[in-house]
């Protein structure tokens, strides 16, 4: 069976597990708290991602750009994710 599951997306990198071969959905504000919407099958194993925030101008890495969200303050940052081996593995 296939949802689409809600991700909170805190600080400028940040860990979470989706289901594998997970869609990206969306990234935006709800609330004022940047998430992230992935459609996945309920049954597949996790698979780890970090997700980085780069403000406009900074220099960004190598990842997959999800999107760019503005905030109400006029700041701008650009999302991007980063496949990694678990929660606490360093990259």
């Amino acid at each position: 069976m296939r949802k689409i599951y809600k991700y909170p997306v805190h600080g400028d990198r940040y860990r979470l597990a989706h289901p594998a071969g997970g869609i990206f959905r969306h990234i935006g504000l709800q609330n004022g708290v940047v998430t992230l919407w992935i459609e996945g099958d309920t049954e597949a194993d996790d698979n780890w991602i970090e997700v980085r925030a780069y403000a406009t101008g900074e220099e960004v890495g190598n990842g997959k750009f999800l999107g760019t969200v503005q905030f109400p303050d006029g700041l701008v940052f650009h999302f991007f994710s980063v496949n990694v081996g678990g929660p606490h593995d360093s990259q």
